[in-house]
């Protein structure tokens, strides 16, 4: 049986689930996901998200297994004049090693460039984490360069090493 993959865009039910994963301190390892997780933080997230989707700046999507929650995949600091999004994710760790967030992302990618007419993604992981620079790569992102990161890129993980990642529509179009 193949389970299929899919994200729609994040509502207020998504708060217990993003609850109960977000609190896995797996997860903060290798995201933005703080921990310990706040125990009203799926609440505020979901508020937060929808209120930055109304505004028009982020697009965050419950990722689904199935019928599943399997994590969240955002696009964030969208600049529809510009043309850009930033592309940021994470995954349950029950659902990890099986290909979910690859999948995810480039259903994320479609979304970001046929529903949104953006023309760049970016994104950025830890060299640490190279099971996630393999999802980028998977979906056609170049890594562009390699540096420390000096808070740019979140205090959370400052001072260490980072990758950055970019996707022109053209060559995803070429895909």
């Amino acid at each position: 049986m193949n389970i299929k993959v899919t994200i729609r865009l994040i509502q207020k039910n998504d708060a217990s689930d993003v609850q109960k994963y977000a609190a896995d301190s797996e997860v903060s390892k290798t995201s933005n996901v703080p921990y310990p997780y706040p125990g009203d933080g799926g609440v505020q997230f979901v508020e937060r998200v929808i209120a930055s989707r109304n505004a028009g700046y982020q697009h965050a999507f419950s990722i689904r297994y199935g019928d599943n929650f399997a994590g969240v995949m955002t696009l964030n600091s969208v600049d529809r004049d510009g043309g850009m999004a930033e592309l940021d994710y994470w995954v349950a760790v029950p659902f990890w090693n099986k290909g979910i967030a690859t999948a995810a992302a480039k259903e994320a990618i479609r979304y970001a460039f046929e529903e949104l007419g953006l023309t760049t993604l970016y994104s950025s992981c830890l060299v640490r984490n190279p099971a996630s620079a393999r999802v980028l790569e998977k979906n056609g992102f170049t890594q562009i360069s390699e540096f420390v990161n000096d808070g740019r890129f979140g205090t959370k993980f400052e001072g260490e090493p980072m990758k950055r990642f970019r996707l022109f529509r053209a060559d995803w179009e070429t895909r």
